[in-house]
């Protein structure tokens, strides 16, 4: 049985015009979400971040996006699908250009998303949910 305890995600924002945001992003994992907002202006045009929660955290609010408080297990990770959710604020809509999700420090991604250079828009005139892959599988797909 093994403690999920630092899980990382980096955002990259579209670079097209009106493509930032001021809304909430979320990320979805092992059954929970995680909001991943920092001190910064998050989510601008072109922009490009690491969220991290658990061991070395960054994020804003960190004593409620904790990954050990409850305790998630590694195990966990298969049961649910692992997605970033938009949550519309200022704008009506927002471009992703990328997301990549390691857990526990490794440097191999767990999940990603599977974009490629064709940001995906997420609000209410398109949806608010990109599910993403394992990175294993991406990688099948491609040998």
């Amino acid at each position: 049985m093994a403690f999920l305890r630092t899980i990382k995600v980096r955002i990259v924002t579209g670079r097209d015009r009106d493509s930032g945001t001021d809304g909430s992003v979320y990320l979805g994992i092992a059954g929970r979400e995680f909001r991943c907002d920092t001190a910064a202006d998050d989510f601008e045009k072109g922009s490009k971040r690491d969220y991290v929660f658990g061991q070395h955290a960054n994020i804003q609010n960190e004593r409620y996006n904790r990954p050990s408080n409850p305790p998630l297990l590694v195990e966990d990770i298969d049961l649910f699908p692992a997605y970033i959710r938009f949550q519309q604020g200022g704008s009506s809509h927002w471009a992703l250009a990328e997301a990549i999700v390691y857990i526990n420090e490794s440097p191999d991604p767990l999940f990603q998303s599977r974009i490629e250079n064709n940001p995906i828009w997420l609000g209410n005139d398109s949806g608010c949910i990109y599910y993403l892959h394992r990175s294993e599988d991406l990688q099948r797909a491609k040998g």
